[in-house]
């Protein structure tokens, strides 16, 4: 797992675990490319765009438009995923918690001594917290080994 401090601007920065470390890899390539572009253009010695004004918008408003879209799309969808699995965690552990208290509430039916009834309670409570436990355990190992 990895821990984040939060209270500093460095976390930002981590390499380890950030997707900025290799957004920066394209990014400072295709920035060097544009500047040393736009230096040969200043200089006159390679001419970029001959037409200047004669540009067809059309082009750049379509591709302006898909790659809006596709963001778009793409932010719902894995939002919408967050949120699925989020709520279905929430309900294994209702569930769980349910299952609990029936148990414990059977329990007030039964013949037993006070102090037999006590102990199964906290076995009963032990045992469902370990069976959450190691269900969420299987959850983040999943889910690390889909991110890694």
């Amino acid at each position: 797992m990895i821990r984040y401090d939060v209270h500093t601007w460095g976390a930002l920065c981590m390499l380890r675990g950030s997707v900025f470390a290799q957004a920066a890899r394209y990014s400072v390539v295709v920035a060097v490319v544009t500047a040393a572009l736009k230096f040969l253009e200043e200089q006159s010695l390679w001419q970029i765009n001959p037409l200047k004004g004669d540009v067809n918008s059309a082009l750049f408003s379509g591709f302006t438009f898909t790659l809006g879209f596709i963001l778009v799309f793409r932010t719902n969808q894995s939002y919408f995923r967050f949120w699925q699995g989020a709520t279905s965690v929430c309900t294994m552990k209702a569930k769980m918690n349910e299952a609990a208290a029936n148990l414990v509430a059977f329990l007030h039916c039964s013949p037993r001594c006070d102090e037999d009834k006590q102990e199964f309670i906290h076995m009963i409570v032990r045992l469902f917290s370990l069976l959450h436990a190691s269900a969420l355990e299987v959850v983040c190992v999943l889910l690390l080994s889909n991110l890694l």
